[in-house]
């Protein structure tokens, strides 16, 4: 399975290799292999990186470098921290690249892993040369044409001698990269390796130009194009032969029209002009139609660009709104709301005994308020919120709520394997759909038990399952809260479900439209 999901992503079927290998995470974690995991987490990442995705793939190779007992397994934490190496090279953060990159050295050196070696040692050259660090560059570059001799495989090493080589010249010493390029040649032709013989042969002549050779690199470009030649050749017998064909062909034809024109030969005069007339007349007509598609295309483009500039100015003037919200909620309400609760703290002190109950509800009101714009500002805050920040958040709110019913038990479950982004109002109304649900069930089902189950693998889905009376017509009218738990999941664009569980109780289910039934199991805990 993992060589298959390695072939999809070379054959650039990278949304196919993703998925496959996240059935080869689940299925290694079922059987606790832990080589199999860590190679799932390296195909993971290798994915990631084909898409140009290296954030994510950091994200999930580091999660590769959090399982137990990779230790036991050099070769393949080695290949995750060079993985992770190369995506911090790729983003320019060249100080984390240095970091990962020493201890996939680290740990290909300990497991003996000359190829991953010899990987993790190229990687590093290229931090190097960014930081025009010649020298250490080169010595890298060295070492890791060491390695590959050491395996013996005589295709790797010829790429790092032509690597090498090209470098030498980059680096001011053409003579060593001609005399490497030169000793690679050889290799390669005694191998008949004639791919790497061209890139050898290049290198060559990058420095011969390089020294100033002039004829040796002419010379050379004469040998690279025959080498050329010969490689197309090779990969292009069917080509030719129905190239040849169809110059026979041709040939015929063209004798025949030689005959047919010797023939027509006094009358080509007018024939001539006549066939001028047409082709003048055809080609006025394109030249007018494609003056026109080119007129239809610049109106289409302006049109576009307009439309492009719309939604951004659209966009910014949301986001300077939502954070101008933030800010007055803060500064305004805020600063009321926790005035109330501090003047409710001074009454309780002054001990006014005729209205002790009214100062314990103005003080319950007073931190509800302080909670819910705490929450609100929590979530318009952020750019955007996580699906697990928002779990995270309801789990918390529910652990205080349910100090107030000591009766009733509650547990959750989880199964998260993607971490999916909401935009702040789609966060805040998903927030408060969750909150309105645990509340029905607190307070109008009667029940002993509570179970929250998150998910996100390609949809996330939220139930709340409790035990109590179930969907009697008390429980579902056009209340307050259910309607405006219809219309919150309306404005965020998600499905809510009530469902009747057997023998009792009530399931609500908030998902993406999309999201198929997921299969309901026994929570362990």
């Amino acid at each position: 399975m993992i060589n298959k999901a390695r072939g999809l992503i070379r054959e650039n079927k990278i949304q196919d290799a993703i998925s496959y290998s996240f059935n080869i995470l689940n299925k290694a974690e079922a059987l606790r292999d832990t080589i199999s995991i860590l190679s799932s987490y390296n195909l993971l990442g290798w994915a990631y990186m084909e898409l140009g995705k290296y954030r994510e793939a950091v994200t999930l190779l580091n999660r590769g470098l959090r399982v137990p007992g990779k230790e036991n397994f050099s070769r393949e934490t080695g290949t995750l921290c060079a993985n992770i190496a190369s995506c911090y090279n790729n983003m320019s953060m060249r100080d984390s690249g240095f970091y990962y990159i020493g201890i996939a050295i680290k740990w290909d050196q300990q497991a003996q892993n000359l190829s991953g070696l010899a990987n993790a040692l190229n990687i590093r050259s290229s931090l190097y040369l960014k930081e025009n660090k010649l020298a250490l560059a080169q010595k890298d570059l060295e070492n890791a044409l060491t390695a590959r001799k050491n395996i013996g495989d005589v295709h790797y090493i010829l790429a790092d001698m032509a690597q090498l080589a090209s470098f030498y010249g980059l680096a001011g010493q053409p003579e060593k990269g001609i005399e490497l390029a030169k000793n690679g040649i050889r290799i390669a032709e005694k191998s008949n390796n004639l791919a790497r013989l061209i890139f050898l042969t290049m290198a060559l002549a990058d420095n011969y130009k390089i020294a100033g050779r002039t004829s040796d690199y002419s010379s050379t470009l004469e040998k690279l194009m025959i080498l050329k030649d010969t490689l197309a050749e090779r990969n292009s017998s069917r080509v030719i032969a129905e190239m040849s064909a169809k110059y026979q062909l041709q040939k015929k034809g063209n004798i025949i029209i030689q005959q047919q024109y010797d023939l027509e030969k006094r009358s080509i005069t007018i024939s001539g002009l006549v066939v001028l007339l047409i082709l003048s007349f055809f080609l006025f007509r394109a030249l007018f139609r494609n003056y026109k598609l080119v007129a239809q295309q610049k109106v289409f483009s302006v049109l576009a660009e307009q439309k492009v500039i719309s939604e951004k100015a659209v966009i910014l003037a949301r986001e300077i709104e939502r954070k101008r919200i933030s800010a007055d909620l803060h500064d305004n309400l805020g600063a009321y709301a926790a005035a109330i609760s501090t003047n409710v703290k001074y009454l309780k002190e002054e001990r006014l005994e005729p209205i002790d109950g009214l100062i314990e509800q103005l003080d319950e009101n007073a931190q509800n308020i302080v909670t819910q714009l705490s929450e609100t500002i929590w979530v318009l805050k952020n750019e955007s919120l996580t699906f697990t920040s928002l779990v995270d958040r309801l789990k918390l709110w529910i652990q205080k709520l349910m100090q107030s019913y000591p009766s009733v038990r509650y547990q959750f479950s989880e199964n998260i394997s993607l971490d999916k982004e909401f935009s702040p109002t789609n966060a805040l109304h998903l927030f408060f759909i969750m909150k309105e649900s645990v509340n029905n069930a607190l307070r109008h089902s009667k029940c002993s038990e509570i179970h929250i189950r998150f998910e996100c693998v390609q949809q996330w889905k939220i139930c709340i399952e409790d035990n109590g009376q179930g969907m009697s017509e008390v429980f579902i009218p056009s209340n307050r809260g259910i309607g405006n738990i219809k219309n919150r999941a309306t404005q965020c664009d998600c499905h809510v479900r009530w469902e009747e569980m057997q023998p009792n109780g009530v399931r609500v289910c908030i998902s993406e439209p999309e999201a198929e039934n997921i299969k309901h199991e026994k929570p362990v805990g």
